[in-house]
C-alpha cells in the first residue's frame, strides 16, 4: 500500500472495514503538534491519545513531543497492526 488515494491498482488495494480505514487516516492539518496522536495544551502540557473502536484512549502525559509520539506509535502498532499509519 503506497498511501496514494488515487492509485487504485489491485496491488495497492486491501480489504478494510471502517475502523481499519480510520486507523490509516493522515494527520489533520489543524493540529498544533504536527504529529498524529500528540496534543499540546495551551498550558504547554504534552500528551498522547489514540482512538480505537469509537473510544479515546489516553496514553499519558510526556515531557517531550518525541516521547508522546513514541507512545502513540507503539499503541497504534499494537491496536491496528498493518493498518497503522506510522
Amino acid at each position: 500500500h503506497n498511501g496514494n488515494t488515487l492509485d487504485n491498482h489491485i496491488e495497492n488495494l486491501r480489504p478494510a472495514d471502517k475502523s481499519q480505514n480510520a486507523a490509516n487516516q493522515k494527520i489533520l492539518k489543524n493540529t498544533i503538534s504536527g504529529i498524529k496522536g500528540v496534543r499540546i495544551r495551551k498550558s504547554g502540557r504534552i500528551y498522547a491519545v489514540i482512538k480505537h473502536k469509537g473510544k479515546k484512549i489516553f496514553l499519558g502525559s510526556f515531557p517531550s513531543v518525541e516521547e508522546a509520539q513514541q507512545a502513540y506509535l507503539l499503541k497504534a502498532k499494537e491496536l491496528f497492526g498493518d493498518y497503522a499509519r506510522i
